[in-house]
């Protein structure tokens, strides 16, 4: 075999060669990316499960709901419902049926938000009643509970000053570390004591702004204080049961205010 036969024989070895690995690499990133989609729809079907349609709230820019709220000024002189995801979550349509209640929750939301967008979103409604719910995102981010505290202050003042509406201020919601499994477990940084220290301050912010103070804490904890297990799949966010005690809780005390102003 002359010279030349030899360095062609040995190109398409090496060709055979690169073709195969071409091939075997090809076969490879296939198969990764069938197992991450597989896994990527596991973990899909598991967060709906848990969160339903509401799992789509959660990863929706906050911006474009405050946006979208603040264009949305038909709900006039009602019932507005103002938080982060624990009231943008809460159906208020099937847990307080017979209020026509607008729903004004961000999920992720902090006071620090809610003071940006409380004009737009809330005073520019005219309401009649508030129920406030905030606080426990901020924990979240790092802000003490002195810091939450004087945030809602001023939230409260904003509400009494620039509405005729009576404001109803819910305690914040425990919540509970020890929600298994961990990796679905959403409390993160997120303390019962710095939730207790926010709550003491809540009664007295009320007096001064003359609202109301809704205590739904007591009817959410464990014996050990924690978000009881049946009321929650992450240890922050609360179930449909949980909203049906809450609502059996609040609607008296929400007719009561609407009873108060009409």
């Amino acid at each position: 075999m002359d010279t030349d036969t030899k360095d062609d024989t040995l190109a398409r070895k090496r060709l055979r060669r690169k073709e195969f690995l071409a091939e075997k690499l090809t076969l490879a990133v296939v198969l990764i990316a069938v197992s991450a989609i597989a896994v990527a729809g596991s973990v899909f079907a598991v967060f709906y499960e848990i969160y339903g349609d509401n799992m789509f709230k959660l990863i929706m820019p906050a911006q474009s709901k405050a946006e979208r709220y603040a264009e949305d000024a038909s709900d006039r002189g009602g019932i507005v419902f103002f938080g982060d995801s624990l009231t943008e979550f809460c159906d208020l349509d099937r847990f307080y049926p017979d209020l026509g209640a607008v729903n004004r929750g961000i999920a992720g939301d902090t006071t620090d938000g809610m003071l940006e967008r409380i004009d737009s979103n809330v005073v520019a409604l005219s309401p009649s009643v508030v129920v406030f719910l905030g606080g426990t995102n901020d924990l979240h981010h790092g802000s003490s509970p002195e810091r939450i505290i004087e945030n809602i202050s001023r939230i409260l003042s904003i509400l009494t000053e620039k509405t005729s509406a009576t404001v109803i201020v819910q305690s914040l919601y425990p919540v509970n570390p020890d929600t298994k499994p961990q990796y679905l477990n959403f409390v993160a940084d997120r303390r019962n004591e710095d939730i207790a220290e926010v709550n003491a301050a809540l009664p007295g912010l009320c007096e001064k702004y003359g609202c109301i103070f809704a205590n739904v804490h007591p009817l959410l904890e464990n014996a050990s204080g924690l978000l009881r297990e049946d009321f929650t799949a992450d240890g922050l966010h609360v179930n449909a049961a949980a909203y049906e005690t809450i609502s059996d809780f609040l609607t008296p005390v929400i007719d009561e205010a609407s009873a108060a102003v009409s």
